[in-house]
């Protein structure tokens, strides 16, 4: 199982938490605390999760989710690398 919070946004901030289970091959994804994915994850390819975040500032966000024996995250906002879990 692994987990990962990240926070988006210059003014206006949103949280992104995202959750896989290798195990069960669970994937969850909550944005501002509303779960936004919940699904399950089955094979060995990155799976892609792509929304449209914000009011007033708004961004792209991409998650890519993946891992074979370790859990992967990759966190894009308007096409950049943010962060990796």
């Amino acid at each position: 199982m692994a987990e990962a919070l990240f926070e988006i946004g210059n003014v206006e901030k949103h949280k992104i938490k995202v959750y896989e289970s290798l195990w069960t091959a669970k994937v969850r994804i909550w944005i501002d605390d509303k779960e936004m994915v919940k699904t399950y994850q089955i094979g060995f390819n990155d799976k892609s999760y792509k929304f449209q975040v914000g009011n007033t500032e708004i961004h792209e966000v991409e998650i890519k989710v993946g891992g074979l024996i370790t859990a992967k995250f990759e966190i894009f906002v308007d096409g950049k690398l943010i962060s990796t879990a």
